[in-house]
């Protein structure tokens, strides 16, 4: 998720710099509950010391609103065929729904 909301923030400065996009929070998409989670309350910090500088990252800007994180279900992944191996009909599925149209 850092990673992401990195990226996210940068092209969001960007756009807002160059008039193209109005300024509104960014929304996280993660499958992951525990980590959606763990991003809003802080009072788990204690048994996250290994991931401590990430999670105060997130935390802070799902505190002062610049972003917002919202769960995903594991049957709405469409970027799963980018990344695992699947039946023929999920497959279709994801390209359906990435507008991709295979051959």
């Amino acid at each position: 998720m850092t990673l992401a909301l990195k990226e996210g923030i940068w092209l969001k400065q960007f756009l807002e710099e160059s008039k193209l996009y109005k300024p509104q929070p960014l929304l996280l998409q993660c499958d992951n509950l525990s980590a959606i989670l763990l991003a809003r309350n802080l009072k788990h910090f204690e048994k996250t010391k290994h991931i401590a500088m990430k999670l105060q990252f997130i935390c802070e800007l799902v505190r002062d609103g610049s972003i917002v994180l919202t769960h995903v279900r594991s049957d709405q992944q469409w970027a799963d065929f980018l990344t695992k191996p699947l039946s023929k009909s999920k497959h279709l599925e994801c390209c359906n729904a990435n507008r991709l149209h295979p051959l």
